[in-house]
């Protein structure tokens, strides 16, 4: 199978969450990386190819990616996306598709202008491999994910270099699978992969009623917050004005989001009591559908739908989120 090209397997939406799907145990949990589909072809023999869903072949793009198929030196079809990754002490993390998107079309023109050298430096597409779909010319598409992953991991192993394997995400519980999709976007990636277990490979795009395969993107994003003002409201609950740090020495509060909305009844009444400048003390999670850069406000950046959603009691005000997360995700 692996001289052949293979249909991709293709997800669902998950619209309405993950409650009528089954038991959490039963679904392995990636993240949904936001890059480059692609297929990792190797034919055991030292050569290895890179093709995506459609358009030209990928080579050019990622030739660290081909050397590590390559090395292998079995023959095999790997499942994947292609991710622009900054590296840095820490591990780095993934850039958003813009970035991969220019450093493949640069590197298919052999061009890597002066303005973007940085950019070539510091940034490497790597293959975050999630499947195996034929090793050593068995056809693994019939057998269960558990089977593939295991032959992937055996295949890949867990290294940090140009291919390597997309991790398994750890939830007990659904509400856990619905914490991590609210880290997606800090994480740098579009949201979740639900896969079944038991599942085998089904080229092409699922039947909704035996999908084993759902992607599940990023709800609404958050931030931790601090309260630096309560506004009255005539008839109505107090505002509040919650700010974040602007990352300066020494640090000070710029004035984030002004909101009511999530309120409950018994903390509107509380911070009734409390209109005026406020101590810097008091952390709320701000849960928001997009944000953008703005020049009307004095963060630079303006949250649709911003709304509390909980108050960060284990959370000091000092590690409350910097101006400059904010403006990372603005820029995503």
């Amino acid at each position: 199978m692996h001289d052949t090209e293979a249909e991709f397997a293709l997800a669902l939406p998950l619209g309405g969450g993950p409650g009528g799907i089954g038991d959490v145990r039963d679904w392995l949990i990636e993240w949904k990386w936001d890059g480059v589909r692609a297929m990792l072809r190797c034919d055991g023999r030292g050569g290895a190819a890179l093709s995506g869903r459609w358009g030209p072949p990928l080579d050019p793009g990622a030739p660290g990616v081909l050397e590590a198929g390559a090395a292998l030196r079995r023959a095999c079809v790997i499942d994947g996306e292609l991710v622009a990754w900054r590296e840095s002490a820490d591990g780095g993390g993934p850039e958003p598709f813009r970035v991969l998107g220019a450093m493949l079309a640069a590197r298919a023109q052999n061009d890597a202008p002066p303005a973007q050298a940085e950019l070539f430096r510091t940034d490497a597409p790597v293959f975050m491999a999630f499947d195996l779909i034929a090793l050593d010319g068995d056809d693994l598409r019939p057998r269960p994910l558990t089977e593939r992953r295991r032959l992937l991991v055996e295949l890949v192993g867990t290294g940090r270099g140009d291919l390597r394997l997309s991790p398994e995400l750890a939830a007990s519980d659904w509400a856990g699978v619905e914490r991590l999709r609210g880290a997606a976007q800090r994480a740098g990636v579009e949201g979740l992969m639900l896969k079944r277990r038991d599942g085998c490979y089904e080229p092409g795009r699922p039947d909704g009623a035996r999908c084993g395969w759902w992607k599940w993107r990023a709800g609404p994003g958050t931030i931790d917050a601090v309260l630096m003002r309560v506004r009255p409201v005539a008839g109505g609950p107090p505002v509040c004005v919650l700010g974040v740090w602007d990352g300066r020495t020494p640090p000070g509060l710029v004035p984030l989001v002004s909101t009511s909305t999530g309120l409950s009844n018994a903390l509107a009444a509380e911070l009734a009591a409390r209109v005026g400048p406020i101590e810097p003390a008091l952390v709320f999670e701000i849960a928001f559908e997009s944000v953008a850069r703005s020049g009307r406000t004095p963060a630079g950046v303006m949250l649709t739908h911003p709304r509390i959603v909980r108050i960060r009691s284990d959370k000091p005000a000092a590690q409350a989120d910097r101006l400059s997360v904010v403006l990372a995700l603005a820029d995503r």
